[in-house]
């Protein structure tokens, strides 16, 4: 005689999984969820068993980690999950466990030992114990874990440790982002070998006398600007802009510092001499005196840099001076317009042209070239 089966034991996926949903014995889902065939037919059993017994077995033996995954998202027990942390080598399994842990010993012995940098990190995240966060911010081998153990850190002296001694700089710069001790950021702007750990560390100087030195004698340009930018002593700033307008070698650093300075024989000096289009641009539109942009102007011979200075001219009659010299009797320098409005109609692209001087429009087919 043919011994009957229940239909969740049934070689037909769909329908065993089918049975299970209407099932409602605690006795008969935990047997499915231990013997089924399928993964999906014990899954679909855990997901409606309470017993926290049956939910251990199975989140332990389960040989399919879906499985264990669900019957873990069940689990009470903080030893019972601290366990599991332990034994699982699924990392799926491992987060879901980290994710309901809350005692402090099970999460260290996760953050500590676990295999997987995403699941340690985790722990760390969930963990409050500075010891073993100083532990983990020195040791782990994987510096994404070790920032975020360093980001938890309060103490300044394990923080000035790390930012002196760690050898990533993400998780050096962390820890210096999280200082507050001067003496320790002095000597992380003054020393540290990256430029942007030295920018991080000066962000947070106050010292005057230390923030002069480092915008004197920093190896980074960029650096010195920053230190410059915070110095109270606007005089010295201004001899330090200065020094770095005439010394540096980099145009974005140069235009930065010509954005800063005020002393207009300089900045004229700059807007005729500077190799860079654009820091000439910049100390053009700095200068206040008229004269030295018209003089500019009528002495230049670079078509682009007339332009600029012309634009930068607020005095009626002195821009009607530098005009002169550059229109009228047909002469003009032509650029293409968007649109402009021309005897009542508007002309599109290449139906306009407009001088780049003095604003006067004009039909593309009345213009002999672009460049009179």
């Amino acid at each position: 005689m043919k011994l009957f089966k229940p239909i969740w034991m049934s070689k037909n996926e769909n329908k065993a999984v089918k049975s299970v949903k209407e099932m409602t014995n605690q006795t008969k889902l935990a047997c499915a969820a231990r013997e089924a065939l399928f993964y999906t037919v014990r899954k679909e059993a855990v997901e409606k068993l309470t017993d926290q017994t049956v939910l251990t077995d199975i989140a332990k033996n389960d040989k399919n980690s879906d499985v264990r995954k669900v019957a873990v998202e069940k689990l009470i027990s903080q030893v019972v999950l601290a366990d599991i942390a332990k034994s699982d080598t699924n990392n799926d399994v491992c987060k879901t466990v980290v994710r309901k842990l809350t005692d402090q010993t099970a999460l260290a012995d996760v953050a500590k030992n676990n295999e997987d940098k995403e699941v340690r990190e985790m722990a760390v995240k969930k963990l409050t114990d500075q010891t073993v966060l100083t532990d983990v911010a020195k040791n782990d081998r994987n510096w994404s874990v070790r920032i975020t153990a360093v980001g938890k850190l309060t103490d300044q002296t394990v923080l000035a440790d790390v930012a002196k001694n760690e050898r990533n700089v993400f998780v050096r710069k962390r820890a210096v982002e999280k200082l507050t001790d001067q003496t320790i950021l002095v000597y992380i702007a003054t020393r540290d070998t990256d430029d942007e750990i030295r920018k991080t560390a000066l962000k947070k100087l106050t010292d005057q006398s230390v923030l002069a030195d480092i915008a004197k004698n920093d190896k980074d340009n960029n650096v010195r600007m920053m230190a410059t930018k915070k110095l109270t002593d606007k005089v010295l700033a201004q001899e330090l802009y200065n020094d770095i307008v005439i010394n540096n070698k980099d145009s974005e650093v140069r235009k930065a510092a010509v954005k800063k300075m005020s002393d207009q024989t300089i900045l004229a000096d700059i807007a005729k001499n500077d190799t860079d289009f654009y820091v000439r641009w910049a100390a053009m539109k700095k200068l206040k005196n008229q004269s030295f942009i018209a003089d500019i102007a009528k002495n230049e011979t670079d078509k682009e840099v007339i332009k600029i200075a012309i634009s930068c001219l607020t005095d009626q009659s002195i821009r009607d001076d530098v005009l002169r010299r550059y229109c009228g009797a047909n002469k003009h320098y032509w650029e293409k317009s968007g649109y402009c409005e021309l005897n009542g109609d508007t002309h599109y692209e290449y139906d306009c042209l407009e001088c780049a001087y003095c604003g006067l429009k004009k039909d593309i087919e009345c213009v002999g070239s672009f460049r009179d």
